[in-house]
């Protein structure tokens, strides 16, 4: 059995002028948004194995305040540059890669790609996927290989703005 949580980054700051898109950081809006979805996820009683994020400053932060949130050691958070500009293609085939070791994995990300990742593998419409937004997936499967269209079962979709 494997569950996949699929977090987008919450809600960042607008880009400045000559600012590098992956050096965008949270707003305070968004700070507290990863706050709830920790809180809630601690709810879960969901022991995670690995947070996987995108290299970008709004997912890592996304990440790391998630990780305090749930207890997880946010020096073992997995920031991966290939998940900051991954295509659909690209997150299935990241997704198969991750090891068998692991059956709870939060993957940190961006919209729209990590929202047709998460239809993709549920075989459901499940937008809007708001800053801050994540699915829960589970899967009766053994190997993360094995994952594809269809596969998965959504838990919970849930906004920031809807754990208020």
């Amino acid at each position: 059995m494997k569950t996949l949580v699929v977090l987008r980054h919450a809600k960042s700051e607008e880009k400045s002028s000559g600012q590098s898109d992956k050096l965008r950081e949270l707003s305070r809006e968004g700070v507290k948004g990863a706050i709830k979805i920790g809180t809630f996820l601690k709810k879960q009683n969901l022991l995670i194995d690995a947070i996987l994020s995108s290299s970008a400053t709004r997912a890592f932060t996304t990440a790391t305040i998630v990780a305090d949130g749930i207890g997880f050691n946010s020096k073992e958070i997995m920031q991966l540059d290939e998940l900051y500009s991954a295509s659909l293609r690209g997150l299935v085939e990241f997704v198969h890669s991750i090891s068998d070791d692991f059956s709870n994995v939060i993957l940190v990300g961006h919209n729209p790609h990590l929202s047709y990742l998460a239809e993709y593998l549920a075989g459901t419409d499940i937008e809007p996927f708001e800053p801050g937004g994540l699915a829960i997936l589970s899967f009766d499967e053994s190997a993360w290989k094995n994952l594809n269209q269809k596969s998965g079962t959504v838990l919970h979709f849930i906004s920031p703005d809807s754990l208020d």
